[in-house]
């Protein structure tokens, strides 16, 4: 069904024209004389035919243009331009190709007939090229066993078996907003041109860098690793550049108004986000493809195909681990990433370093992301090296398969139980219900709830991040000095020398740089460094504008206005600027008014992170509705969710337990090199105070004792001060012995629900409240499966109809 990721000429020689006489002779043999207007048969069959094969000829010269940018481009050792970063942080996969081609087809077919037409022709022979593309799998193509989850996402949901998977479009809320109804940019309420994304950047995105106080970099970190786990859109194409401002298909350049401050060309050049089939493989508007799963899944770690996940793994030795590299300036000889011999853009300064190599493409885009792939990377080799000594017998697919699940368990985790809490505050997490349980297992898995990464999402609202980037990254040694220079994040864009710069500390200095930097306030301020000098082939020098090209990317996706999501949201619609005033941070308002003609016309981007915070929430309340409910899909539409108690996938009460003492400041102290102290809840500042008289320090007691956060995002009652790293008591360790074969597994007993008990009656663990419908305790009597659309009053749960 799936055909050769690499097999271009195979597709386009051989599928390919086999999919063209099947379209023509399906429109053809349904063809209704009332919608072609006078025209003939054999005119509209040749217009048809000229669509489709004017688009498959344009493809194969892209392609040579392409294949001859890379040789151009190797040549040019001596310097890296801004635009070839960009393209290599936005690679295509193959796989890609071959669904974008079959998405073209159907856009020209689309734009020269009209979806109504085309449907009044033929219904059929736009799904028929997506079936033999291979872009939709059906229930007989999944594996019989249902307990390992599949590295592309499908067969998650045992009933609509594509829901998730990667290589698919992203899930719309509103059908795009193009200016002709399929690809072109929106235009303002009045008809006319939008302001340019980059007079939209220069006029609102320069305030004054404020940060967070309180909180740590490694929030910031820590989203761009999570982003890279569910989205992945892709660049179209390279032909775009600063020498050709036309607008095409696949070329979208961001206008630069004379005088600019920093640019002095007439165009940034912006090239598309890959098309897609629609989900139904309809005509419609330009949709936009998904490379990655939509679930949290630790794609980033282990790829989104069973192709990349064989190849990242070794095999050599037979114990279930990841391939890696031995620390060359390291005493330890901990292990990295593998090198990425493909990776041609990456600055080293020995030829045997170059840029790391995971799951995602992305891991080297700076070292900050990086460091946390390593870590990642040696929390999965060090679990198959425990599952090893306590399960012999175990083959290598059997350790892998069964360290990737507990990793990913673990990532589910943390995620959920201190990311999102300090992202989103305590009003989300109950309104959106992503608070956990700390000993009950969860009855909330609802086939009929959509898992898929929304656009919005995609495009727009969990791009936040780049307010929150410093303009340097701080890096200090084991006691947390600031022995070592700060780097620039101008300096870091896919650079591996970072990594292996011992003299500075390496990896393992920029991680606890982490811990002790405060992270920028999402504020509407985007560093001076992201909007002048991105990917700059120089320190300092011209760069991309990233505010821009998030403005143009939400255009180019079709994405509503502001107003549009704020309405969704259930705030009220601004009837003007005024109506906005208090919504966002000081001195915004006018900003807005002088780039904008109208309320209607502001983009959902610099709107959403200009918003202010909501109480105890480091996001305005735009934002934080469509996180929230992303990550809500996201919990209750996996099956294969860490807490989920009902199918041969899930984890045992022991197990589960375990999987809950997991911390990412454990994940820290186990896997980066010289941990010695940490504060155990790492998205805060460590506090000097141990705060009062029986404060706790442990931050998975506390968590499991209260709810976190509390109104105004604070933790009354726990003092988040520097621990040793080896104590076991303030940072639980993850016991495997719940894994080991011959373990016998000991089920939970309740007391009215509220605490956790041993077979002998020792309490274990208190809970002061009582758990929500979807949490039931292990053997209560009380868990069949429930409806969840009727339990949980939020809108949007079931899978919306296609408005496309």
């Amino acid at each position: 069904m799936v055909f050769s990721s690499g097999s271009k000429s195979t597709w386009t020689r051989v599928i390919l024209p086999c999919c063209l006489i099947t379209l023509t002779a399906l429109l053809l043999a349904k063809q209704s004389t009332s919608y072609v207007h006078h025209r003939t048969t054999t005119d509209l069959n040749d217009d048809i035919m000229r669509t489709i094969q004017h688009t498959t000829k344009w493809e194969e010269m892209r392609e040579k243009i392409y294949l001859t940018g890379i040789g151009n481009r190797q040549k040019k050792t001596s310097r890296r331009f801004p635009e070839y970063l960009h393209h290599q942080f936005n690679k295509l996969n193959k796989r890609s190709k071959r669904f974008a081609m079959v998405a073209r087809i159907a856009e020209n077919v689309t734009r020269i007939y009209g979806k109504r037409q085309i449907n009044s022709v033929s219904p059929d022979p736009l799904p028929e090229l997506c079936r033999m593309a291979g872009f939709n799998f059906t229930f007989k193509d999944c594996p019989e066993s249902t307990r390992i989850r599949r590295f592309d996402g499908a067969c998650n949901n045992l009933v609509h078996v594509n829901a998730g998977k990667a290589f698919a479009p992203y899930q719309r809320f509103f059908p795009p907003d193009f200016a002709d109804g399929i690809q072109s940019i929106r235009q303002n309420v009045l008809g006319g041109p939008l302001p340019t994304a980059r007079t939209v950047s220069l006029n609102i995105l320069h305030f004054e860098h404020v940060f967070e106080p309180g909180y740590t970099a490694i929030i910031s970190h820590f989203g761009q690793f999570l982003d890279h786990d569910l989205t992945s859109s892709g660049a179209d194409s390279r032909e775009c550049d600063d020498n050709n401002c036309n607008q095409s298909p696949f070329c979208m350049p961001i206008m630069i108004d004379q005088p600019d401050e920093f640019f002095d060309k007439p165009c940034m050049p912006f090239v598309r986000s890959l098309p897609s089939p629609g989900p139904d493989c309809q005509p419609g508007p330009r949709q936009q493809l998904n490379q990655v799963t939509s679930f949290l899944d630790a794609s980033q770690v282990y790829g989104s195909s069973k192709t990349e996940a064989d190849f990242l793994r070794d095999k050599t030795r037979g114990r279930g681990q990841l391939r890696s590299l031995r620390d060359p300036v390291s005493p330890t000889n901990r292990p990295l990433l593998p090198l990425d011999e493909e990776h041609k853009d990456c600055l080293f300064e020995r030829v045997d370093r170059k840029c790391g190599l995971a799951g995602d493409h992305r891991a080297a885009e700076q070292p900050g992301l990086t460091a946390l792939h390593t870590l990642f990377l040696r929390m999965h080799n060090s679990i198959a090296s425990s599952l090893v000594n306590i399960n012999p017998s175990w083959d290598d697919d059997r350790l892998f398969e069964e360290a990737r699940r507990i990793v990913v368990a673990s990532w589910q985790h943390i995620v959920y139980t201190e990311y999102l809490p300090t992202l989103l505050g305590r009003t989300s997490l109950i309104s959106d219900g992503l608070r956990g349980h700390p000993t009950a297992q969860f009855f909330g898995y609802d086939v009929d709830v959509d898992p898929v990464i929304s656009n919005v999402f995609a495009g727009a609202a969990f791009r936040f991040g780049h307010s929150q980037v410093p303009n340097n990254f701080s890096r200090v040694n084991q006691d947390y000095q600031p022995v070592f220079p700060p780097l620039l994040t101008i300096e870091a864009f896919f650079n591996a020398s970072h990594v292996f710069d011992a003299a500075n500390g390496g990896l393992n200095s920029l991680i606890r740089g982490m811990l002790v930097q405060q992270v920028a306030k999402v504020d509407g301020y985007i560093s001076r460094g992201l909007t002048a000098h991105l990917f700059a082939d120089l320190p300092g020098g011209e760069g991309l504008d990233l505010g821009a090209l998030n403005v143009q990317r939400g255009r180019d996706h079709g994405l509503p206005s502001y107003n549009t999501w704020r309405q969704w949201c259930g705030l009220r619609r601004a009837r003007n600027f005024n109506d906005l005033a208090n919504e966002f941070e000081s001195g915004a308002i006018i900003k807005f008014q002088r780039t904008y003609r109208h309320v209607e016309d502001i983009d959902l981007f610099v709107a959403g992170i200009s918003e202010r915070p909501m109480r105890g929430a480091l996001v305005g309340p735009t934002l934080a509705c469509i996180i929230g409910r992303q990550f809500q899909t996201l919990k209750f539409g996996d099956r294969f969710w860490y807490e989920n108690a009902q199918g041969d996938q899930s984890f045992t009460a022991d197990q589960l337990q375990e999987i809950r003492k997991v911390t990412m400041a454990r994940v820290i102290c186990d896997h980066a090199n010289g941990m010695r102290t940490i504060q155990s809840l790492v998205f805060r500042e460590p506090t000097s105070s141990p705060g009062a008289p029986g404060a706790e320090r442990s931050f998975f007691r506390y968590n499991s004792r209260h709810q976190f956060p509390d109104i105004d995002g604070e933790l009354p009652g726990f003092a988040n001060v520097r621990v040793a790293c080896s104590d076991d008591n303030i940072i639980p360790r993850l016991s495997l012995e719940p894994w080991r074969s011959s373990a016998t597994f000991r089920r939970q007993s309740t007391d009215k629900g509220n605490s956790l008990k041993s077979e002998d009656g020792e309490v274990l663990l208190t809970v002061k409240k009582r758990s929500p419908w979807w949490y039931r305790v292990h053997g209560s009597g009380n868990e069949t499966p429930l409806n969840l659309r009727q339990n949980l009053q939020l809108r949007e749960r079931k899978r919306p109809k296609n408005n496309n």
